[in-house]
C-alpha cells in the first residue's frame, strides 16, 4: 500500500505540475520561454543514466543466462514485440482509409531540391566503434554491442565476479535515476510552461486531419488494444496495468523522450512481476532490448505517409501500402526525422511535405513517446509473464477479446470518417492561394500600361539614370504570366516578386514607377528605344541573351524542371534519376533558352515549341509530355492547375535571374548591380522570396496571446 500511495502521490504531483505549466503558459505567454533552459537541464539529467543503464542491464541479464535460457528469453521477447508491432501496423494501415477525398497543390520549397543521404543501416546496427555509437546516441548499435558482450559472457567461467559488479553499478544507476525522478514535477512544470507559452498554432487547422489520425491511433493502440490485450493474457487487471504505466506515460509525453523512462518502466514492471522470492524477472533487460526495436510510438509517425499521399491527391495503392509499412518498419529503427524524408522519396511524394511533418512534430512526437512507453511496458510484462509461466491463455476469452477489439476498431473508423468528412475542408482551395496574393510592400495598386509605350529616348546625351531622376518616373518592363515573379492576380492587379522589387527600387529613388508590357520577341528593341528602362520579370540569364542585353545581378536562380501531369509524376522522377528521357516530347517557350539547350539536359527527348505556359496547361499535356520550365515558377503554376506537378532535373541545373537594361545604359546597370547587392544584404529579397516563391507569410511575428498581454495589458 505504501508503494502505491507514493506512486499515486507522484502522479498527482506530475499532473499538478503539468496543469500549472499550462496555466502559466497561457497566463504569461512568451515570458515562460525562459523556463526552456530548466526543461533542457531536466531532460539532460534524465538522459544521463539511460545509455549506461542499457549497457549494464543488457550485459548483466544476458550474461547470467545459460544458452537454453537465452533461447527461451529471445523467443519470448520476439513474440511479444512481433505481436505488438503487428497490431500497431494494422491500425496504421486501416485508419488512414477514413480520410475524405481532397486535391491540393503547394508552393515551391527548397527542401524538395535537397539530396537525401541513403539510409545507413550499417552504422545504425553495426557498432564498428561502440564509443562513437554511445556519443551519437545510436541506441540499436549500443544494444547490439551489449547483447554481443552478454552472449559472450554466457559461456565464460568466473563470470559471477563481473556480473556482481554490474549489478552494483545497475543499482547505483537506478538510485541516481530515482533521485532525478523525484524532481519530475518541477521539471515537467518548466517544460509544459515553456511549451504552452511559446507554441505557434497557425498551421494546426490545415493539418487537422493528420492530427486527428495521430491522436485517435495513439489512444486506440495504447488504451484500446495493448493494455486490454495484456490484461486478457495475464493475471493483471486493466486498472493495475494502467496504474503501473501512468507515470511513464505522462513523463514520456511531456519530456518528448521515451528513452528517459526506460528505467522507470523496468522498475514498475518488476514490481508487477515480483514473486516475492528475490529472483529477477529480467525486466531490466527486456526494456532496453525492446527499445532497440521500433516501438509503436515510432511507427505512429508512418501515418504521415498516407496522409501526405491524401494531401497531394496521389493515392498509394496496394503496392504503396505494403511499401510504406514494410520499409517504414525497417527505417524506424532510426529516427522518424530521417526516416520520413526517405519514405517520402521512396513513395515519390513531394519532399516539401516534410515541412508539415515538422510543424506538427511537437504534438505528434509526444503522443508517439507516450504510446512508446505503453508498448515497451506491454512487451516487458508479457515477456516476463511468459518466462515465469504465468500467461493465462483462454481461447474463448481470447476470441471474445479479439472480436471486441475488431468491433472497437470498426466503430472508431466510422466515427473518425464521419468527423473528418464534416470538419475537414475537402474542396480544392489551392487556386485561391496564388490568386489572392497581394503586394508584400504596399496596398496601392500599381500603374501599368497594357499596350505599347509611346516613350522614346529624346536626349541621347542624358543617361537613363539621369532621365529617371529628372522625370521622377521609373519605367519597368513586366510580363503578366511569369508566376510568381510578375503576373496578374485574381483581382486583376499586377503583382509578384519582381513587381514588389520594382516598387522598392522606385521608393528608394524617390520616383514613381510605371509598368510597361514586355514583348518577348522585341525586348532588346524596347530597351534600346527607351520604351522602358529596366526589365524586371523573372528574366533568365542564359548564354544567348547575355550577348544581346546587359543583365544586372543575379538576384536569384531558377532551377530547371519540367511541369508534368500528376499521373506521370512518378514516371518523370524515375526518368530524372536515370537521366533517361528517350521518346518524350518536351515543350518549351520560343523565347526560353532552356529549350535551346534542353537536349543536353534531357538526353533523348525531342523539343517542341508552345506559345505560353498556360496554353500547355490548358491543353492538359496534349502539346507535349511535359513543359521545360523552372521549379520555382512551375510550383506557382500548379497552384492554378493542381492536376500538374513539378519534377526537377537530376543533377540540379540552375539558371541565374537578372534585370535587363539596354547595352548602352552602363551607368544604370552599375547602379542596379550595387542596389541588388545592398538589397540582398538587407534581407529584403529573402523576405520577398519567402512570400512570393515559398508562400510564407511576411507579416511580422506577433507576440503570442497571453492573459498578461491581451487581457490585463501589463506588458506591451
Amino acid at each position: 500500500m505504501g508503494n502505491r500511495k507514493r506512486s499515486w502521490s507522484l502522479s498527482n504531483q506530475i499532473l499538478l505540475g503539468i496543469g500549472l505549466g499550462v496555466a502559466s503558459g497561457v497566463f504569461f505567454g512568451e515570458l515562460m520561454g525562459v523556463l526552456g533552459v530548466i526543461g533542457d537541464v531536466f531532460i539532460g539529467l534524465l538522459q544521463m543514466t539511460v545509455l549506461p543503464f542499457i549497457i549494464v542491464t543488457l550485459i548483466a541479464n544476458i550474461g547470467r543466462l545459460d544458452p537454453s535460457e537465452a533461447k527461451r528469453f529471445g523467443l519470448s521477447t520476439g513474440f511479444s514485440i512481433v505481436l505488438s508491432l503487428f497490431l500497431t501496423l494494422g491500425v496504421i494501415a486501416v485508419l488512414p482509409l477514413a480520410l475524405p477525398s481532397r486535391e491540393f497543390a503547394w508552393f515551391f520549397s527548397e527542401v524538395s531540391l535537397e539530396e537525401r543521404a541513403p539510409f545507413d543501416f550499417l552504422n545504425l546496427f553495426v557498432p564498428s566503434n561502440p564509443f562513437s555509437s554511445l556519443a551519437n546516441n545510436v541506441v540499436p548499435a549500443v544494444a547490439v554491442f551489449s547483447i554481443a558482450v552478454g552472449l559472450a559472457l554466457m559461456t565464460l567461467p568466473n563470470k559471477k565476479v563481473l556480473l556482481d559488479q554490474l549489478d552494483v553499478l545497475s543499482a547505483a544507476l537506478s538510485r541516481v535515476n530515482g533521485t532525478i525522478v523525484r524532481l519530475m514535477p518541477l521539471g515537467l512544470f518548466a517544460i509544459t510552461a515553456n511549451y504552452a507559452g511559446t507554441i505557434e498554432s497557425d498551421e494546426i487547422p490545415r493539418l487537422q486531419a493528420y492530427l486527428s489520425l495521430n491522436v485517435v491511433s495513439a489512444v486506440l493502440v495504447g488504451f484500446g488494444i495493448l493494455i486490454p490485450l495484456l490484461a486478457a493474457l495475464t493475471s493483471y487487471t486493466y486498472g493495475e496495468l494502467f496504474r503501473a504505466i501512468r507515470v511513464p506515460i505522462l513523463t514520456a509525453f511531456v519530456t518528448g523522450k521515451v528513452l528517459v523512462v526506460l528505467p522507470l518502466i523496468a522498475a514498475n514492471a518488476e514490481k508487477l512481476l515480483d514473486r516475492g522470492d528475490g529472483r529477477s524477472s529480467r525486466a531490466n533487460a527486456i526494456a532496453p532490448l525492446t527499445y532497440a526495436f521500433p516501438h509503436a510510438g515510432k511507427l505512429l509517425a508512418l501515418i504521415f505517409l498516407p496522409f501526405a499521399a491524401w494531401f497531394v491527391d496521389e493515392p498509394l495503392g496496394i503496392v504503396g501500402q505494403f511499401t510504406y509499412l514494410g520499409a517504414g518498419l525497417l527505417t524506424m529503427f532510426g529516427s522518424p526525422i530521417s526516416a520520413i524524408p526517405f519514405l517520402l522519396d521512396t513513395l515519390r511524394l513531394p519532399a516539401d511535405m516534410f515541412e508539415y511533418f515538422l510543424v506538427t512534430g511537437i504534438l505528434t512526437s509526444r503522443l508517439g513517446d507516450a504510446l512508446g512507453a505503453i508498448h515497451i511496458f506491454f512487451v516487458v510484462v508479457l515477456t516476463g509473464s511468459q518466462l515465469e509461466g504465468r500467461l493465462r491463455f483462454d481461447l474463448s476469452k481470447f476470441v471474445r477479446s479479439g472480436a471486441m477489439l475488431c468491433a472497437l476498431c470498426a466503430v472508431v473508423f466510422f466515427l473518425l470518417r464521419g468527423f473528418l468528412s464534416q470538419t475537414v475542408e475537402v474542396t480544392n482551395g489551392s487556386q485561391t492561394l496564388i490568386e489572392n496574393m497581394r503586394s508584400a510592400v504596399g496596398d496601392t495598386p500599381v500603374t501599368r500600361l497594357e499596350g505599347r509605350s509611346d516613350s522614346k529616348i529624346e536626349d541621347a546625351e542624358t543617361t537613363a539614370l539621369e532621365r529617371i531622376l529628372s522625370s521622377k518616373v521609373l519605367r519597368v518592363g513586366y510580363q503578366n504570366d511569369v508566376l510568381p515573379y510578375s503576373f496578374v492576380n485574381g483581382k486583376g492587379e499586377l503583382v509578384g516578386y519582381d513587381i514588389d522589387m520594382a516598387q522598392i527600387l522606385a521608393g528608394q529613388l524617390g520616383v514613381e514607377v510605371l509598368f510597361v508590357p514586355i514583348e518577348k520577341d522585341r525586348i532588346e528593341e524596347q530597351l534600346e528605344q527607351g520604351e522602358f528602362d529596366v526589365g524586371m520579370a523573372g528574366l533568365t540569364m542564359t548564354p544567348g541573351n547575355l550577348t544581346d542585353l546587359r543583365y544586372c545581378g543575379p538576384y536569384g536562380y531558377a532551377t530547371v524542371a519540367v511541369i508534368v501531369p500528376d499521373h506521370r509524376r512518378k514516371e518523370f522522377r524515375r526518368r530524372a534519376e536515370r537521366q533517361d528521357y528517350r521518346g518524350l516530347r518536351l515543350a518549351s517557350l520560343p523565347s526560353d533558352e532552356r529549350g535551346d539547350f534542353g537536349e543536353s539536359i534531357f538526353p533523348g527527348a525531342s523539343i517542341v515549341t508552345v506559345e505560353r505556359v498556360e496554353s500547355f496547361l490548358v491543353a492538359d499535356g496534349a502539346e507535349g509530355d511535359a513543359l521545360i520550365w523552372s521549379a520555382e515558377s512551375g510550383a506557382a503554376w500548379t497552384l492554378r492547375y493542381p492536376s500538374f506537378s513539378v519534377v526537377p532535373v537530376n543533377p540540379l541545373f540552375r539558371v541565374p535571374l537578372g534585370y535587363a537594361v539596354a547595352s548602352q545604359n552602363e551607368a544604370l546597370a552599375e547602379f542596379l548591380d550595387d542596389w541588388i547587392e545592398v538589397t540582398s544584404a538587407s534581407s529584403v529579397d529573402e523576405m520577398l522570396f519567402d512570400y512570393w516563391v515559398q508562400g510564407k507569410q511576411v507579416e511580422a511575428s506577433q507576440p503570442r496571446w497571453s492573459v498578461v498581454r491581451n487581457v490585463l495589458h501589463w506588458i506591451e
